[in-house]
């Protein structure tokens, strides 16, 4: 009678913990307690959420960008590489165990690797290898150096293989070709253009990501009491990138992309209902395009949204993605589209829930940034017709008790 009398308490308890059909004791009752099974979802597009909203240039300049973007003619875009090979040493390791050095000055030939990572499609795309004089601005303007990228100072034509998306193509040329290598204190400046079809394109490795340029040296050297051929090699120590014609101002839009590089700043300005007591499931940042993405035709370009650890306008430090979780808040934009762009920013939302502290504010950036010329304009909050918007979908805080 006692095991009967507690098995039936035990149920009383375990019903009234996973129900609200029960009435409950004091001092309340459900439904008032309970919160309703059919959640309110809200999804809004609040067209005045982004205020004070500035777009700036100059973040990454082509000579630390992580590519190198060589565009051939036939388009509006055209764009060459630079590239300065850190000098060769006047003697040369034997190799193996034997760490002597004899002198390098019988040199054979060269051979010069290119780092592709990636290129224009349905093209017969090569590279043209020009040789170019130690002292040679490597701050001068494209049209500047037109009177060194000559048919007198082509060195090879590198063909890229219509299979090869990314790899690297190697030319070998002879010593001889470097007539000044030793009065230029074994320098070596190369120039970079693309040829084939129209508007070739190919983005090649840089000196900054560490997959450069680089010139394999070889030479006859007497080893031992015999001739032996050694090599050694050199990566780039400075190399960059110009075009024929300078990037756009700002002119009041939202920019991003481009070289030197354009970020754009966008506070945000939502009701704290929706920020700080709601739940966000999903928070669209909507971009409406001015004009069409520019760059060169097959080309695209990723932007991202990244949030702020302080604001203090241009120089503000982004938080970066953590490298373990996915970032949602990318999108990847061809040129020549204006369809409006589309970014994922609920993460983003969220933390300012879980941290009242951080800027309420975004920077759009280009990944990676300073590596092509492809930039895209939007409408910024003073731009009648093509103001940015944020699309919220939420679910209202519930509020206990009768007042709800």
């Amino acid at each position: 009678m006692q095991m009967a009398k507690r098995i039936t308490l035990l149920s009383a308890l375990l019903l009234a913990a996973v129900g609200c059909e029960e009435k409950l004791t004091a001092p309340a009752a459900c439904p008032e307690f309970c919160p309703s099974e059919n959640l309110e979802v809200i999804d809004s597009v609040f067209t005045g959420s982004i205020v004070r909203d500035s777009a700036f240039r100059g973040y990454v300049f082509p000579s630390e960008a992580s590519r190198l973007q060589v565009i051939g003619p036939g388009g509006a875009l055209e764009s060459r590489a630079l590239v300065q090979v850190n000098p060769f040493s006047e003697r040369i390791g034997v190799g193996g165990r034997d760490t002597s050095t004899v002198n390098a000055d019988a040199v054979d030939s060269f051979r010069i690797d290119i780092p592709v990572v990636s290129r224009s499609a349905g093209t017969a795309l090569s590279i043209n290898v020009y040789r170019l004089p130690a002292g040679t601005d490597t701050s001068a303007g494209f049209s500047d150096l037109d009177t060194l990228f000559t048919s007198a100072n082509l060195l090879a034509t590198v063909a890229v293989p219509d299979t090869l998306e990314s790899g690297t193509v190697s030319a070998t040329v002879a010593g001889t070709e470097f007539p000044s290598f030793v009065a230029d204190d074994r320098v070596i400046v190369l120039g970079l253009s693309a040829a084939g079809g129209t508007s070739p394109w190919v983005k090649l490795g840089s000196e900054d990501e560490g997959n450069s340029v680089s010139v394999i040296r070889f030479v006859t050297a007497m080893v031992a009491g015999a001739d032996s051929t050694l090599s050694d090699g050199r990566t780039a120590g400075f190399d960059t990138y110009v075009a024929n014609r300078p990037p756009p101002d700002v002119d009041g839009h939202l920019v991003v992309g481009g070289s030197p590089s354009a970020r754009s700043l966008l506070r945000v300005q939502l009701p704290t209902a929706v920020v700080d007591s709601s739940d966000v499931i999903r928070a669209t940042l909507l971009l409406l395009p001015t004009a069409q993405a520019q760059g060169v035709p097959g080309d695209s370009f990723v932007v991202r949204a990244n949030p702020l650890s302080a604001d203090f306008g241009p120089k503000s430090p982004i938080v970066l993605p953590n490298i373990l979780s996915t970032d949602t808040s990318m999108v990847t934009i061809a040129v020549g589209t204006s369809d409006t762009v589309r970014l994922d920013i609920t993460t983003i939302v969220r933390s300012w829930r879980a941290d009242t502290t951080a800027p309420r504010s975004i920077m759009l950036q280009a990944v990676p940034e300073g590596a092509d010329l492809a930039e895209i304009s939007f409408g910024s909050s003073l731009t009648p017709g093509f103001e940015p918007r944020l699309k919220v979908a939420f679910v209202p805080a519930v509020k206990f008790g009768r007042g709800r």
